[in-house]
């Protein structure tokens, strides 16, 4: 079981794709500190009238920016980019049928999900780190101060009492879920591994997923802590976020992806 998780980690995080997908999302992230955070580096104060710049008002996923939303709109094509077809892949290739018959089938599935989950996860986060890291060389990290409203997280908000206390930490946790989420997403198109032949259907399976879940989550009353976009990004809305509604909402997505994909994936004899 370890010899092949260790086998499919490599090839999850060791491969071209895994190095396209990254570089992409590190660019959009640098292009954020370019928009935002550079400037004031420069000299060039964009916003005069307010509380001087601060790294959790300038940062990616904390200030307005058109590089900000389209991160946080693509990462679940960049999260399945790397990793997230292999099971198509190594079908077609025939490896899969040499795995099948030198192993165990449940030691094979179980590390293709781990990969998947990991690499997808990563690839989304690295990129995060580097514009927080990057943001923090251009802009003070002064703590947010809500008196001065200048700073995007109302009194209300889900954990707006560590944003104004240790706001790294409140950054850090967004990006935990961001990590979980690109990872289930991800993992998401696996069981579409095993009705579809095309390879850009699979990939795009994670984004559909997102739109869908996100924009049905409209209809409902609340729906903002059933809405993935809301739950990834460090900026809330004006409702706070159900922290019990969002787990769960993992966790059953999480459940039916595993659940469908070791029973399939066991039960079938030829693939």
């Amino acid at each position: 079981m370890l010899r092949m998780l260790k086998v499919e980690i490599k090839r999850a995080f060791i491969n071209r794709l895994f190095l396209v997908s990254l570089i992409i999302g590190c660019i959009i992230s640098i292009l954020q500190v370019v928009e935002r955070a550079l400037p004031y580096a420069s000299g060039i104060d964009l916003y005069p009238n307010q509380y001087p710049p601060s790294l959790y008002n300038s940062c990616i996923g904390l200030s307005f920016s058109m590089w900000s939303s389209i991160f946080y709109f693509v990462f679940p094509l960049l999260a399945a980019i790397p990793y997230a077809d292999s099971f198509l892949t190594d079908k077609k290739s025939g490896y899969l049928e040499n795995i099948y018959t030198r192993g165990k089938k449940i030691n094979y599935l179980i590390s293709k999900f781990v990969a998947v989950f990991l690499s997808s996860g990563c690839v989304v986060l690295l990129p995060l780190l580097l514009n927080i890291l990057l943001t923090a060389l251009c802009v003070p990290a002064v703590i947010p101060d809500a008196s001065t409203g200048f700073f995007p997280i109302f009194g209300y908000a889900t954990w707006a009492n560590i944003y104004y206390s240790t706001p790294i930490v409140y950054v850090l946790l967004f990006q935990i879920l961001m990590f979980i989420t690109a990872g289930i997403l991800s993992c998401s198109a696996l069981l579409f591994s095993f009705v579809v032949k095309y390879k850009y259907i699979v990939l795009i399976t994670p984004f559909l997923l997102f739109i869908a879940i996100t924009y049905g989550s409209m209809l409902f009353p609340q729906g903002n802590s059933f809405n993935i976009s809301e739950w990834i990004n460090p900026m809330q809305s004006i409702q706070a976020l159900n922290l019990w509604a969002v787990g769960i909402e993992l966790l059953i997505i999480l459940s039916i992806s595993i659940g469908i994909y070791l029973y399939v994936g066991c039960k079938r004899d030829t693939i």
